[in-house]
């Protein structure tokens, strides 16, 4: 990647309008009325470090408004193919994922169960359309925010909250959520967040984009995004992901990134409620809260045993529930040797924020491959080991596939290349003259 002084091109002149809304805590207006989110503090360091001005503005309906030149860029759209005929998309710079969020005692325990129930969510335009596509005859609730569409669930106007993994923590960690929450995945492909633009300003955007993927190449993500305090390796894992998986086959486009920003925003969570606990009491209470809504299986444990699950960890490992991994008899081994071997070697290191690969063992006795990251905690006053873990099965199978494709497709372009090569002997040895007639 070329460094900022060799890529600046001479932007000084044009000041470029560009449009954010109000997705929290991604781009919305501050109490001041000024932008501010995770990707307007990326986007904007971006565009200061290749020389582009940017004046921001206010934008209800991102693609009418940059159609109709009202604006010259917005700060971050779902990338989809029907989008790119109307307005140009960068590169993906970060992904989400969406799930729905019901109270921990509630009688929807799967999306099948949602497919009439009321469902709260921000009137985004891709939210809708989302969810009119997944449950086309549950019942609408469209509010203004995802804490509302929260806060719209627990009060009872609503049986479900449809959100993406930041809002959802952020209204989660706000205070929004009242009581234990549980997360029904919604099985919905990760979303590929991009820079939106008019044709006429796709190089902008571009340079803007390649700049994000050079400040995450160099670490400096996290700098940018120092006060965001949960959210800065997250950003940083999630942009450098999608440059590397620019540089692979597309067919292994979504799954990493997702998987990497979901990890590494659990252990965030963790160190964030640590931090941020008024009382001890409110610090559990609040944990457990994200633990159970929590993507990943998560598990605590203080080097010996196991001393708190959730349900997905349980689920991943083939028990029905996490208080059969818990006590006098609980399993004694999880992890095959390598693995257990690699994640001793992690504890008591500093923590890099990098997942490790492992092989799990089920209650039935089969393997599994998963990613793993831990990091030190506190928990009911005495130091342990929080651990999320994933599943990664699907994702080796499309590289193992992945593979074989790039076999198959390198031995083809081997036999063309060889049928030429006859092809041309031949057509030489046809129209060849003979000698006779030379001399």
């Amino acid at each position: 990647m070329c460094s900022v002084s060799c890529s600046q091109k001479p932007y000084s002149t044009t000041t470029y309008r560009i449009g954010y809304g109000g997705d929290r805590p991604l781009h919305y207006q501050d109490a001041d009325g000024k932008p501010t989110g995770l990707a307007v503090a990326v986007v904007q360091e971006a565009a200061k470090r290749r020389g582009i001005h940017l004046e921001w503005v206010p934008a209800t309906n991102a693609l009418e408004d940059l159609q109709a030149g009202r604006i010259d860029l917005f700060v971050l759209l779902t990338a989809l193919p029907e989008r790119e005929k109307l307005i140009y998309l960068s590169r993906p710079y970060l992904a989400t994922e969406m799930a729905f969020l019901v109270p921990q005692q509630s009688i929807f325990s799967s999306v099948d169960n949602l497919a009439v129930a009321r469902i709260a969510f921000n009137n985004l335009e891709v939210q809708r359309l989302a969810v009119r596509r997944q449950l086309p005859n549950s019942i609408p609730v469209s509010v203004a925010s995802t804490a509302e569409a929260i806060a719209a669930m627990q009060d009872g106007r609503a049986d479900a909250a449809y959100v993406d993994q930041y809002a959802g923590i952020i209204g989660l960690l706000d205070g929004a959520a009242k009581e234990s929450l549980r997360i029904i995945p919604s099985g919905t492909p990760v979303r590929q967040l991009a820079l939106g633009a008019n044709f006429q300003h796709q190089n902008v955007a571009e340079d803007i984009r390649d700049e994000i993927g050079a400040l995450a190449e160099r670490q400096e993500l996290a700098s940018v995004l120092a006060h965001w305090s949960m959210f800065p390796i997250l950003m940083a894992e999630s942009a450098d992901a999608l440059n590397e998986e620019r540089r692979k086959v597309r067919l292994l486009g979504q799954g990493a990134v997702g998987l990497a920003a979901l990890l590494t925003i659990v252990l965030f969570l963790v160190l964030l409620l640590r931090r941020r606990a008024r009382s001890l009491t409110e610090s559990e209470g609040r944990f457990r809260n994200l633990v159970e809504a929590a993507f990943e299986g998560i598990m605590i444990h203080d080097g010996v045993k196991i001393l708190d699950a959730n349900e997905q960890f349980a689920r991943l490992f083939g028990y029905a529930a996490p208080s059969e991994l818990i006590g006098p008899g609980a399993p004694t081994k999880l992890l095959d040797e390598e693995s257990e071997r690699l994640v001793r070697d992690r504890m008591g290191s500093a923590p890099n924020f990098k997942p490790i690969e492992i092989v799990g063992i089920r209650k039935d006795g089969s393997t599994f491959r998963a990613e793993t990251q831990g990091c030190d905690s506190i928990f009911k006053g005495r130091k342990v080991r929080v651990v999320a873990m994933r599943d990664i099965g699907d994702r080796k199978r499309l590289e193992e596939e992945r593979k074989k494709l790039e076999s198959q497709l390198a031995q083809a372009q081997k036999m063309e290349s060889i049928g030429r090569l006859a092809g041309g002997a031949e057509h030489v040895k046809h129209f060849e003259t003979p000698r006779s007639r030379i001399y």
